[in-house]
């Protein structure tokens, strides 16, 4: 790198001459080329050094699980695996806070007494496993215990209760989907509140951690075999992937992690069902959103004759198309978290600098769209 930049200055004096910047282009060219290569190169050697074992989270909970579940009165036996699997330093540290809160919630109300297992012909001494392993360049962690699983009917009632959602679209919603309301702020599983859980902002901070991470989170339950939470990670905070596009006269960038496909969509494609936009993608029906609009930047662009600018995204919520004015280029860039006033703004992930030195708000896809 420091023969690169020496030869950079070469370059910037021999562009400086009088008459003498034309002959300069394609040695720039081939010196970006090589500056492209060696801070790769940088990049893969700084990320290897930054990966720690997840062990140095999961370390810390033997004993909490122990001390808690003598408090509780509940048997427990934790099982950790893959704890040799590393990720970036600074993923692994955030995970401390949301694994804390998951485990807490599965001893508290997740897992059962004694004797409510024993009716159900369970062993007096519950399962609690922390796992984790890689898949593709992800990091995935799961906790997951043999408790009485979550009570989706009785999430459903009472989110109808808080006015969450409508008795007609629950009753629409498939069960898994179901699940995913107790990601709800405000919404708790619990019965009680108490010192340990029950004030219904719990799951909902877990979810905004990971996703600020770049993240997403799953639930699989059973009724009375248990519950597995997974935490879908990214390996490193270094650099996202991401395109650029305009909404409203403005631009924003779009992680592509979560872009499925970009097409080009005639009106004739375009239904109204209902109340809500929609068109056919690989025999389904995706309902359409206009970006200028969920951002409350006026109304839509005008009509081209060559049809809408759309994203497919596909999210833990299903398949959604983002109608958007434009589309440029993509790029991988450090992602800076938003911080101050703004770090509780759920509609973004964190802000970059462009090459030509402006800000770009990276969006959070999974908060913006409905």
């Amino acid at each position: 790198m420091i023969v690169a930049k020496n030869s950079l200055g070469w370059l910037a004096g021999r562009a400086a001459r009088p008459a003498g910047s034309g002959d300069v282009v394609r040695p720039l060219q081939d010196l970006h080329a090589t500056m492209d290569r060696l801070v790769r190169d940088m990049h893969d050697a700084v990320v290897r050094i930054r990966m720690v074992p997840v062990g140095q989270v999961f370390d810390r909970f033997p004993r909490f699980v122990r001390d808690l579940s003598l408090r509780l009165g509940k048997p427990v036996d934790l099982v950790i695996e893959g704890e040799g699997t590393s990720a970036d330093k600074t993923v692994v540290e955030a995970l401390y806070e949301p694994l804390l809160h998951l485990v807490r919630n599965s001893l508290d109300h997740g897992i059962e007494s004694p004797e409510e297992r024993r009716r159900h012909a369970k062993p007096d001494r519950a399962t609690l496993t922390l796992r984790a392993f890689h898949a593709n360049d992800r990091i995935v962690v799961e906790i997951g215990d043999d408790g009485r699983g979550i009570d989706i009917a009785g999430i459903g009632r009472k989110a109808v209760q808080a006015d969450v959602i409508g008795e007609a679209d629950l009753a629409a919603m498939e069960d898994a989907e179901a699940t995913r309301l107790i990601f709800t702020p405000g919404l708790s599983t619990a019965d009680e509140t108490s010192d340990l859980s029950g004030r219904g902002m719990g799951m909902f901070a877990v979810r905004m951690a990971i996703e600020r991470l770049g993240g997403g989170i799953a639930v699989e339950t059973a009724r009375h075999r248990g519950t597995t939470i997974r935490l879908e990670l990214p390996l490193t905070l270094a650099l996202l992937r991401i395109v650029t596009v305009e909404a409203g006269g403005r631009r924003f960038g779009v992680p592509l992690d979560g872009v499925a496909e970009t097409i080009r969509l005639p009106d004739d494609r375009v239904q109204r069902i209902k109340a809500q936009t929609a068109f056919a993608w690989r025999d389904q029906v995706v309902p359409l959103h206009s970006l200028a609009r969920l951002l409350d930047l006026g109304d839509d662009a005008p009509s081209r004759p060559e049809g809408r600018m759309v994203l497919v995204i596909e999210t833990d919520g299903g398949v959604f198309g983002l109608e958007i004015d434009g589309i440029g280029e993509r790029l991988e860039m450090v992602l800076r978290p938003m911080d101050g006033v703004l770090a509780d703004i759920p509609a973004y992930l964190g802000t970059t600098l462009l090459g030509d030195g402006r800000v770009l708000l990276i969006l959070n896809l999974k908060e913006i769209l409905p």
